[in-house]
């Protein structure tokens, strides 16, 4: 069963959407709920708990923390109380936990639960089948790779400027853009006369592994991130990262690459970084494989899993 809600009317009918969804479902038949995400989905779980007594589970992943109480700030009451009266309030990252409480959140409930990552299907392939689809230049030099959505958050708009210190600081350097968003067309017309950059567009998830294999480094130089789950799924490959100092980017990222603190010269310092990365080849893909291996859906699912039985016990 799905519901699909503007935000706005959810916002403006929150009690109509609660009577519709009390309708749709035998709630006495269920023991648990658990929400994967804040608001409106966490305060809809709030409501059917007092409603039937039912114990729920909130869960925050980035955006509903991060964004929505910041540019909705009649939500913020709805959010606390999800969160307060939730059996447990799970979160990807500490950074998540510490905006939380910096909303007015107390803790009391609080559970880190990080992203995970596939490591059967994300997993190293061949260097040179991976060349055979990019454009000559890529294999001169190294390749610097990015994957995501081309936005704002990403800081996809400043990726000329970025893109020109990184190849100040490594020469010859090739850059490969794996996903699509809001900045592509225009990224695309900028770089339109440049050989060494190259657009995969929109792929599935399956192809991502293929396309981060043809890279030295992985980039996530984000201006807000709940975890940063790329950075697992590219040292998964064997690929180190260099990210932005924001949200819970420094644990995803962890041992597997480098961080860098935002600030006045933050491409200038965050070239020097990747550089450091290309030249020093410090990162040894079976070590870098190693750490994703300890995010495996697997174990993360058994987390899960551990609170629903102290829930139901």
């Amino acid at each position: 069963m799905g519901l699909f809600l503007r935000f706005a009317q959810f916002q403006k009918n929150s009690e109509l959407f609660f009577r519709e969804m009390r309708k749709r479902e035998n709630w006495e038949n269920f023991t648990l709920i658990h929400s994967h995400w804040l608001f409106p989905h966490g305060h809809l779980a709030y409501l059917l708990s007092k409603e039937f007594g039912i114990p729920y589970i909130v869960h925050c992943h980035g955006s509903d923390i991060n964004v929505i109480p910041q540019k909705y700030p009649k939500t913020l009451p709805l959010i606390l109380d999800a969160l307060e009266n939730a059996t447990f309030a799970c979160f990807v990252s500490q950074k998540l936990v510490q905006k939380a409480k910096e909303m007015g959140y107390s803790g009391n409930n609080v559970v880190v639960i990080p992203n995970g990552v596939n490591t059967c299907t994300f997993h190293p392939f061949v260097r040179t089948d991976t060349q055979k689809v990019l454009p000559e230049s890529f294999q001169k030099g190294k390749v610097v790779g990015f994957v995501g959505n081309l936005n704002k958050t990403k800081r996809a708009d400043r990726f000329p400027s970025l893109f020109e210190e990184i190849e100040k600081n490594s020469h010859p350097v090739s850059f490969l853009l794996v996903g699509d968003g809001k900045y592509r067309k225009s990224l695309e017309n900028r770089f339109r006369r440049k050989k060494n950059i190259f657009f995969t567009g929109s792929v599935s998830s399956e192809e991502v592994p293929f396309w981060i294999s043809a890279m030295d480094v992985l980039i996530l130089p984000s201006r807000s991130e709940g975890f940063g789950c790329v950075s697992l799924e590219a040292q998964a490959c064997g690929i180190p990262v260099v990210g932005s100092s924001v949200g819970g980017i420094p644990e995803a990222i962890g041992t597997g690459g480098i961080v860098v603190d935002e600030g006045a010269f933050f491409e200038r310092e965050f070239s020097k970084r990747v550089a450091q990365v290309l030249v020093q080849n410090q990162f040894l893909p079976e070590e870098l494989r190693k750490r994703a291996q300890e995010f495996e859906w697997g174990r993360i699912v058994a987390r899960e899993i551990d609170l629903y039985t102290r829930i139901q016990n």
